[in-house]
């Protein structure tokens, strides 16, 4: 598996492990045509932490130069237990930043997670979970289903939805 290489805004290689800075640029060696920006989960940080997440996505959305501007945006939502409704923190971003004609992808991930609800489920239903796993993976997509539609719902309301 190939390790990115973290580059500041200017090009200059950085090396500080552990730090996490929207402006800088995370490169793959096997492909050099994607660069990448991580937001540094800003749902769990300060206020700071978002506006700064805010104002990087609104510049490089509006950016006129190819290498500045951003193309898409790939916003990640678990789909851990805590994690399943829309956060105030989720919400906050698709209300507060527009990003113009940059699509914005929702990825949930995590959708492992659903294999122990569906196991319970179906328990609770009086099925043996034993060779059973045609009945889990149809209680996953059924499980993925409900929730994908909940999200969408919610997403949906806010002003800039994806």
């Amino acid at each position: 598996m190939d390790e990115p290489e973290i580059f500041n805004g200017k090009g200059n290689k950085y090396f500080q492990c552990g730090y996490h800075n929207i402006e800088h640029e995370l490169v793959f060696w096997s492909n050099l045509g994607f660069v990448f920006h991580d937001s540094c989960r800003f749902e769990a940080g300060s206020a700071q932490q978002f506006d700064h997440m805010k104002n990087f996505v609104v510049d490089c959305a509006a950016a006129r130069s190819v290498k500045e501007h951003i193309h898409a945006i790939w916003f990640c939502i678990p789909m851990t237990e805590n994690c399943r409704t829309i956060t105030a923190a989720q919400q906050q971003f698709f209300n507060e930043c527009d990003t113009g004609h940059v699509p914005v992808m929702v990825l949930l991930t995590k959708v492992d997670g659903l294999d122990l609800d569906a196991i319970e489920e179906l328990e609770e239903e009086g099925l043996e979970v034993e060779g059973a796993e045609m009945k889990i993976a149809e209680k996953e997509r059924e499980l993925l289903g409900k929730w994908l539609a909940h999200i969408k719902y919610e997403l949906n309301k806010c002003k800039f939805p994806p």
